[in-house]
């Protein structure tokens, strides 16, 4: 039986998440682990100076359904070092669209607010971020209808400037 492992950077309880995962529980077993709060914007990030803790989630019928307080890619990471005993068999998936990280464009705001002892303090915040639906993108094929699989990778490094670097006199 095909096993299917959905996380998302939305966290648990994001519609997103409950729709896909509705419309999976056709193909096979379905697990749900999914951050217990929205990590938008910094989903790739490794937790590795605190235990991660991993709850049983009030789901829709029969589903598996999980959230941590580490990351997307710390849920990933969670369900395939063996919290989820069964593998994944990758060629078993149907109806798929391989995509690249859509756009979603942000407006931050800086919000100065005083504590009740005087101290400012500062909340960056602003408007939740619009998405751009292009068809090759993440949030294109999932308003389409299709599960979206990225590939990510965490090597942020500049590579276009090493050239450029190399060549100043530092």
């Amino acid at each position: 039986m095909t096993h299917i492992l959905v996380t998302n950077d939305d966290g648990i309880l994001a519609q997103g998440i409950i729709q896909l995962t509705k419309s999976l529980t056709q193909l096979g077993k379905v697990t749900v682990l999914a951050p217990d709060k929205n990590w938008s914007v910094s989903g790739h990030k490794k937790t590795l100076h605190k235990p991660l803790r991993v709850r049983r989630v009030d789901f829709i019928n029969r589903i598996g359904a999980f959230s941590s307080d580490g990351a997307p890619s710390d849920c990933v990471a969670i369900a395939l070092l063996g919290f989820i005993e069964e593998k994944i068999d990758k060629e078993e998936i149907k109806g798929y669209q391989i995509t690249k990280q859509g756009l979603r464009l942000y407006r931050d705001a800086l919000v100065i607010r005083d504590d009740p002892r005087g101290e400012s303090y500062y909340w960056i915040g602003g408007e939740f971020p619009h998405r751009v639906p292009e068809s090759d993108t993440d949030y294109g094929a999932l308003k389409e209808g299709l599960v979206s699989i990225t590939p990510l990778q965490l090597d942020m490094t500049a590579y276009s400037l090493f050239e450029y670097l190399n060549q100043r006199k530092w």
